[in-house]
């Protein structure tokens, strides 16, 4: 997924060879990695603390309640209800398909081995650690409707050994003179741009806290509920099981609900962007929904098949599910997919989609546009170090000591080699001919 590409993967901590990873065009102008892209410092980043988060969005949004408050009604959505804490807010039975909790009318778990966390102080233990903030610059349209995307990422640290939850924040930034376009964006370029020239950590700690606290001139600050909503979102990624389960992946969007004059936040459950359910790669599933699906894959193919690591696909909501890994269910497309090759409709979509490949010039097997398709997904982008067809290598995404939130020394080669030279590239591009970053960036 263009846009879940490394969600996760800044949950490593930059070596000093990583620091020293700078994009340097001929006239001079350096992007540092670690300062002006993915900020890792603990010196530089620990203010940012999720209680603190929480309570600028409550702030700015005039809402009557608490970060707990807040923190409580999040994690009592993986609740059925009346749940845990809060009875009037969203659950995860609030609907029912084939007499089962569902979401978007595909099965998914109810309740979560999260779902105690309702009942839980995080605040008081502090349980969680801020361990990256990235500048998604790259993001920005280039219609300039805003001006890109900035995230802030945490890690339960109190979590069993095995066991993980990981929270990341993704605003977008709003463009305060959007009848001037992406032109108008250029203050935030080079905000995140000057950073690599600032070597005072106490400086770089208080310019980034201003960019998401207080705004720097001519624009809002990030942290506000509406920039959580409308294209930005909070994910989490959590597992309960030290046996090895997949990760499960979920999104929320942040909402203002008033009444009586009181007004609250609420976070919302959302659609996972790009992760469509597994069953509908599978040809012998016999549905109206299933077979759209299909129509739909074949007609992406060619962004799909793209000779370029930025390959991306665009999957309808229809399709989406709110749980990545539902406990009924194959989890990877591409599983599913072969799956429905023992069945005659398995074989003729098979053909279909070798068809497709051909007509684009692509040399790709099947088996390598379906791992693409799987890159593009919260949990496939996790896989790296993958032959994808076509000359592409998709790169290793996790940190050579594996999970890094405790604070490792390690750091993810497909960021530090790949991905982030190429974020690099597409800001100073920017800043030195108005070039507006590629469409699609992983």
């Amino acid at each position: 997924m263009r846009r879940f590409a490394l969600l996760f993967a800044v949950f490593v901590f930059l070596t000093a060879a990583a620091r020293r990873h700078a994009v340097q065009p001929p006239i001079g102008i350096d992007i540092q990695l670690d300062r002006s892209l993915v900020i890792t410092d603990q010196a530089v980043i620990s203010g940012l603390t999720l209680e603190r988060v929480l309570q600028a969005l409550i702030d700015r949004a005039g809402a009557q309640m608490t970060p707990l408050q807040l923190y409580r009604q999040w994690f009592d959505t993986q609740n059925p209800k009346p749940g845990m804490f809060v009875a009037d807010a969203p659950h995860c039975d609030d609907f029912i398909a084939n007499g089962a909790p569902a979401f978007n009318g595909f099965i998914r778990r109810c309740p979560t081995p999260e779902g105690p966390l309702a009942m839980s102080d995080p605040f008081t233990a502090h349980e969680y650690m801020t361990v990256g903030v990235t500048n998604r610059f790259d993001q920005t349209p280039a219609d300039g409707s805003n001006c890109g995307q900035y995230r802030i990422i945490f890690a339960r640290t109190t979590a069993a050994p095995g066991t993980k939850l990981e929270i990341i924040f993704e605003g977008v930034l709003p463009n305060p003179n959007p009848s001037a376009g992406i032109a108008a964006c250029r203050p935030v370029a080079q905000f995140w741009a000057d950073l690599t020239k600032v070597d005072s950590t106490l400086e770089r700690r208080a310019r980034i806290e201003t960019f998401f606290f207080d705004g720097i001139p001519g624009f809002a600050p990030l942290l506000k509920a509406e920039n959580f909503n409308n294209g930005g979102r909070i994910r989490n990624k959590q597992r309960d099981s030290p046996a090895g389960e997949i990760p499960r992946f979920y999104q929320f969007v942040v909402e203002k609900r008033c009444a009586s004059g009181d007004c609250r936040l609420v976070m919302q459950p959302d659609l996972v962007e790009n992760v469509p359910h597994s069953s509908l790669f599978n040809a012998s599933i016999d549905t109206p929904l299933a077979a759209q699906f299909r129509e739909e894959f074949i007609r992406q193919i060619p962004t799909l098949a793209l000779r370029d690591i930025n390959y991306y696909i665009d999957f309808p909501k229809q399709y989406l599910v709110g749980e990545t890994n539902p406990a009924d269910s194959v989890v990877f497309g591409s599983n599913a997919y072969f799956q429905g090759l023992a069945t005659q409709a398995g074989k003729d979509f098979d053909k279909r989609v070798q068809a497709e490949l051909t007509r684009v010039g692509s040399k790709m097997s099947t088996f390598q546009l379906l791992v693409r398709a799987d890159t593009q997904a919260c949990g496939g982008c996790h896989l790296g170090n993958i032959d994808v067809g076509d000359g592409i290598h998709f790169p290793a995404s996790i940190g050579v000591f594996g999970d890094t939130h405790v604070g490792l020394n390690a750091v993810s080669p497909a960021l530090r080699d790949v991905f982030g030279p190429r974020r690099a590239r597409a800001l100073v591009d920017f800043l030195l001919n108005g070039t507006p970053p590629p469409a699609h960036m992983n």
